[in-house]
């Protein structure tokens, strides 16, 4: 991956950040000025004040790995969509597990996610459609 600081092309082999695997899947920013980046093979990571932020297995109490699409809501809350283990929300320095058997997600593999302006959550799935959760509960 390359980074762009100022005007100069940065290649992430050369900073002092090593992500766990090459295949980062998605890229987003948020309302904090945070860039956030979901990782195949088990990493979220966070850049913020010029510093990156790992989340994994290892470092923090994540319960699975594996990551396809991932947001951030106004509220500085992450949300993480899995291969396969529904979603997963990082809040105030917790992971929390959404999924269809604890919730009316309609599938556990999440390939994208979409806040609205009404911080409706949309997650497109892969045999379930889509799914579109608010904070009170599962839409449709």
């Amino acid at each position: 991956m390359f980074w762009i600081k100022d005007t100069l092309w940065i290649n992430e082999k050369e900073m002092n950040y090593n992500s766990v695997d090459d295949a980062c899947y998605w890229i987003t920013s948020d309302k904090k000025g945070r860039i956030i980046f979901s990782y195949k093979f088990g990493s979220i990571v966070v850049y913020e004040n010029d510093k990156f932020t790992i989340y994994n297995e290892s470092n923090s109490e994540m319960p699975y790995q594996g990551f396809y699409g991932i947001a951030g809501d106004d509220n500085g809350v992450i949300w993480a969509g899995t291969f396969g283990q529904g979603i997963l929300k990082f809040s105030n320095g917790k992971w929390e597990p959404i999924r269809s058997k604890n919730s009316e997600l309609s599938d556990d593999m999440i390939f994208n996610i979409y806040i609205d302006r009404k911080r409706n959550k949309w997650f497109s799935t892969y045999r379930g459609g889509i799914s579109v959760f608010n904070e009170d509960k599962i839409i449709f």
